[in-house]
């Protein structure tokens, strides 16, 4: 749960596993992300220094099978659904809520 006040964040760590959910460290499929409902892509990373991609933007290469996705609020409230897409993995996604303070 985020607040809908166009500032707050939720890091989410998206890791590539196997089908036992074992972390494949050599993992460096292309990320797609995509977001639905009220809240935008703040930023991506994977911790590889030597990585010189944008960090604003919809997709991030895999590094020792990992990627953080950064999705800021707005100020609506509402679901939120982050999708993530790769060419030969399963799609997956998961869904946050923003809320108003009052």
């Amino acid at each position: 749960e985020i607040l809908a006040d166009g500032q707050d964040l939720s890091f989410v760590s998206v890791e590539i596993t196997d089908k036992d959910g074992t972390l494949q460290p050599n993992a460096q499929n292309l990320l797609q992300f995509k977001v639905d409902g009220p809240a935008v892509i703040a930023g991506v990373d994977n911790a590889n220094m030597k990585d010189t991609s944008r960090y604003v933007d919809t997709s991030r290469k895999a590094w020792h099978g990992r990627v953080l996705v950064v999705i800021r609020s707005t100020q609506r409230s509402g679901e939120i659904r982050l999708n993530v897409s790769s060419p030969g993995l399963p799609d997956a996604g998961i869904t946050l809520k923003s809320v108003r303070q009052f």
